[in-house]
């Protein structure tokens, strides 16, 4: 029986059996079996979940499978799928899945972070008083120049890809 090996993993892929080669045969006077590449004669052993039989130095051997799957780096949260045979690094991926941005990683599990929530909490807290500095200051707008909401709603939508900021919209000229 031939054992065929993927050429760029080298992992188990088919057996078949053994073939006579017509030519070397009749070249020869006795049967001469064909040779193909990427083949051996050592029967791979049975392969276990989550492994892949790999033949390296002339022989088989079992490795970690887990192409497909879903991992989580520990350190940034970032999803990685896995596409090659062999381990995980350790202790910078899980199968858990971070449940929010506030999450972090201690010993073996996701915790809230105390700090990433009061960080959320004054950007969110931020962006209301932005926002309400930006109301009053359209409202202003409005009046002083005697202009409505909608005349300068209209003028600031067609300038918007200019302001970046809100002091570049409290200093445009309306």
């Amino acid at each position: 029986m031939n054992y065929k090996y993927d050429i760029d993993t080298k992992e188990f892929l088919y057996s078949f059996p053994e073939s006579i080669d017509p030519l070397a045969t009749k070249q020869a006077g006795h049967d001469v079996f064909q040779v193909f590449s990427e083949t051996t004669k050592i029967a791979p052993p049975v392969i276990p979940v989550n492994k892949v039989t790999v033949f390296e130095n002339n022989k088989w051997v079992l490795k970690d499978d887990l192409r497909g799957k879903k991992y989580y780096s520990t350190v940034d949260k970032s999803e990685i799928v896995i596409t090659a045979i062999g381990v995980l690094p350790e202790n910078i991926h899980t199968e858990k899945k971070p449940l929010s941005e506030n999450h972090e990683w201690v010993k073996d599990k996701w915790i809230e972070s105390i700090d990433k929530i009061k960080q959320s909490k004054k950007l969110v807290t931020q962006n209301l008083i932005d926002s309400l500095e930006f109301t009053v200051f359209v409202m202003t707008e409005c009046f002083e120049k005697k202009k409505s909401l909608a005349q300068i709603k209209e003028e600031l939508c067609s300038n918007i890809d200019k302001l970046k900021t809100i002091e570049e919209v409290k200093n445009f000229k309306f």
